[in-house]
């Protein structure tokens, strides 16, 4: 690969704006099966997932107004059973499409910012 080829950079963090720190972590927390890695001012970073991806919390003043541009997907082998229990953790489903072979849905977190589950193929 040339230098021309060459990516820009690694990505290594997605940051997610939320409301309340300590509603998102937990939610967050039980989502990812991560704990707290550091906390400061309006920040909250997790322990990096497998692979090496960190995941962090903002806390920002204003709410979602818009549709999420750049969104977290999430592998499971069942949405059905994960889409119960994203929302027996204040998750809500948007949409979905539990199809054969085109399982899907679409989930907002506590402070409405979207990402899907996916069925592990």
């Amino acid at each position: 690969m040339s230098e021309d080829n060459d990516p820009v950079g690694t990505l290594t963090h997605v940051g997610i704006d939320v409301a309340d720190l300590d509603r998102a972590e937990a939610f967050y927390s039980a989502l990812l099966g991560v704990e707290r890695a550091s906390a400061w001012d309006q920040y909250l970073a997790f322990e990096p997932l497998p692979g090496g991806l960190t995941v962090y919390l903002q806390r920002v003043p204003e709410k979602k107004t818009s549709k999420t541009r750049v969104h977290i997907d999430l592998t499971v082998p069942d949405v059905l059973a994960a889409l119960a229990r994203v929302e027996a953790l204040g998750g809500t489903a948007v949409r979905d499409f539990v199809e054969p072979g085109e399982d899907l849905a679409v989930i907002a977190d506590p402070d409405g910012n979207e990402f899907c589950l996916l069925r592990q193929k």
